[in-house]
């Protein structure tokens, strides 16, 4: 059996994800001098310094991350208030007066929801402070009831013949469609089970953030595993087989916290009347596709993407360069400054916010949380990434993929109550931006930038390929709820097999505890292979036009609110990202690229 070190090793994609870091970190960049890939900026020839951050703009208050406060919400005095107004709902008279104090309780209610957002970041950065913790709980539990008063309030006025009318005009359709359409998502009946939810999600937190396997008095981690193989300290046998037994040893206490998730789970599902957790997972995150729309973009992938992956990943012994190749973080930001000012000036103007603003954190410690994620701090109308920076061609990605994030919510915000963005789209922001940004690689990779494009490639295709693999997986365990341990690692071998996973990597089925999301956001997988089908289609059509791809990609980044993913990507000119004809054309240039260069 073929068993491939990746530096990847079990995810290829670039938010929230765990990675072997297998690089040593180094003060500057290698460049390889290109032809005219810039228009505007001259091509480096040292290590570039960050330029001009421009100045702030007058219509936009800025705030350095450094001075920004969690303000802690009177939650029970907003609740009051909900309850209070929702009593009134149903009476006649004073339609104007119950939609004035309506909008001020709105507003009160987003203002507490960014402060829940500041909560969970102040938690991320530090997962062992048990102060921020029980601060997120205690924000993320009082929120929950009020959204669920929130949303009794909604839907009686829309419904009471008094107020219904003038509601509808003051919030128009989408707000008003959008209530309606969630009400049966949430209820005081799940309080408790949501609270039960968090509180399980917490140790697994806690469980991926430490575990170590112990062997001989040496405490062995995924990060540590790698830097002792390339630093020759083991050998490639001995490497598998701690890996293995890393694995194995977490699979065991992980899984017992899924189990425990999985049965909560579909207790929440079953009290609001979904057949099951999937279903309702489903409709959570506004998804305009089916479980049964996606069992048939499992099956395309497996027929025509599959076997190109699998054809890839066999011929790509260059990758190995790339992965010894390390990346300073000053001059990587510089040459990103330079690369979006030539790509859009759109993005660059969002980045040089970020960094005049301090908002990101990429310093590398054992006490943030595992993974990379953007997320909006409202009362500053701010976007922040978290990440971690070791030095590795994959944080070069990383930071791209969430700069995409980063640069959509400068622009657009962060929405609100009841106006959420599809995820599907959120992640075409990211993975476009990553693809598109591809052009650019020889100035962030130098000499290596034929490995390094072609590691992307076969990374959007494992994203597309896993994230079809994970949705499957979790369908399929939120349909039997009463599987065991054993049987979800013996569904996820087979399911290796099918994908290809097994007979490129060797997988032993026990690896899925690895993946946060899993736990974290059950059933977000699938939104990583729909958004990539997207995002490959956009880097399709550069291929042949960089310009119009280019303003298909900002058109999707400044899109209105309440725009649905497949609508919008046939507007932009793309195909059902779903559809078989999609991946057809996908996996056809994709083919070309890899193999005719």
């Amino acid at each position: 059996m073929k068993r491939t070190m990746k530096q990847c090793c079990i995810l290829a994609l670039a938010a929230c994800l765990l990675f072997v870091n297998t690089g040593c970190m180094c003060a500057y960049l290698t460049y390889q001098k290109a032809e005219e890939i810039l228009t505007t900026t001259p091509v480096p020839t040292r290590i570039p310094e960050i330029g001009d951050l421009g100045t702030p703009s007058p219509e936009r208050g800025e705030t350095h991350f450094r001075d920004m406060v969690y303000t802690a919400p009177d939650l029970a005095a907003l609740q009051e208030e909900a309850q209070a107004l929702l009593e009134r709902a149903g009476q006649e008279g004073a339609t104007q007066e119950v939609l004035s104090c309506y909008e001020t309780l709105l507003e009160q209610f987003n203002a507490a929801s960014d402060q829940m957002s500041m909560s969970y970041l102040l938690y991320a950065l530090d997962v062992t402070e048990e102060t921020w913790q029980d601060t997120y709980a205690e924000i993320h539990e009082g929120i929950l009831a009020l959204d669920v008063t929130m949303t009794d309030l909604s839907v009686a006025l829309l419904e009471d013949e008094t107020h219904s009318g003038a509601a509808r005009a003051a919030w128009g359709a989408d707000f008003s469609d959008t209530v309606l359409r969630e009400q049966d998502l949430n209820s005081l009946e799940i309080q408790e089970l949501l609270k039960q939810e968090q509180e399980i999600t917490f140790k697994y937190d806690a469980l991926i953030g430490s575990y170590q396997y112990w062997e001989d008095g040496r405490g062995w981690t995924l990060e540590g595993l790698g830097e002792a193989y390339y630093a020759a300290e083991i050998s490639y046998e001995d490497y598998l087989r701690l890996y293995d037994a890393y694995t194995d040893g977490l699979n065991r206490e992980a899984g017992a916290v899924f189990l425990e998730l999985v049965q909560v789970r579909n207790r929440i599902a079953a009290a609001l009347g979904y057949g099951s957790y999937a279903a309702y997972s489903y409709d959570c995150y506004g998804r305009d596709y089916t479980l049964q729309e996606a069992g048939e973009l499992h099956q395309a992938v497996k027929e025509l993407l599959v076997p190109l992956y699998q054809s890839a990943v066999s011929q790509s012994a260059e990758l190995y360069l790339l992965n010894q190749q390390s990346f300073g973080l000053e001059g990587f930001l510089a040459t990103l400054q330079q690369v979006t000012g030539d790509f859009a000036p759109e993005v660059q103007e969002a980045l040089n916010y970020m960094l005049r603003n301090g908002l990101y954190d990429f310093e590398e410690t054992d006490e943030k949380m595992e993974g990379a994620f953007t997320t909006y701090l409202g009362a500053y109308e701010a976007p922040f990434i978290l990440s971690h920076w070791t030095g590795s061609a994959q944080d070069v990605r990383t930071v791209i993929h969430e700069l995409g994030h980063f640069t959509h919510y400068y622009y657009a915000g962060g929405g609100g109550w009841s106006c959420n963005d599809p995820l599907d789209l959120a992640e075409v922001d990211s993975q476009g931006l990553e693809l598109l940004l591809s052009s650019y690689d020889n100035f962030f990779f130098g000499r290596n930038v034929n490995a390094a494009t072609l590691e992307l490639l076969n990374d959007a295709m494992y994203a597309v390929i896993s994230g079809c693999m994970e949705d499957e997986f979790q369908q399929e365990v939120y349909g039997n709820p009463d599987m065991t341990l054993e049987q979800m690692n013996d569904l996820y071998l087979g399911l290796a097999k099918e994908y290809g996973f097994y007979q490129l990597y060797g997988y032993t089925g026990k690896e899925w505890v690895m993946i946060p999301h899993t736990f974290q956001s059950p059933l977000y997988y699938i939104s990583y292979a729909t958004s990539m089908v997207m995002a490959l289609e956009l880097w399709q059509e550069g291929q042949a036009d960089f310009d119009a791809a280019r303003e298909a990609y900002l058109s999707v980044l400044k899109r209105p609110a309440y725009s649905e993913f497949r609508k919008t990507a046939l507007e932009t000119g793309l195909m059902n990202p779903l559809s078989r004809e999609a991946v057809e054309g996908i996996a056809k240039a994709l083919e070309k690229r890899i193999f005719d260069n």
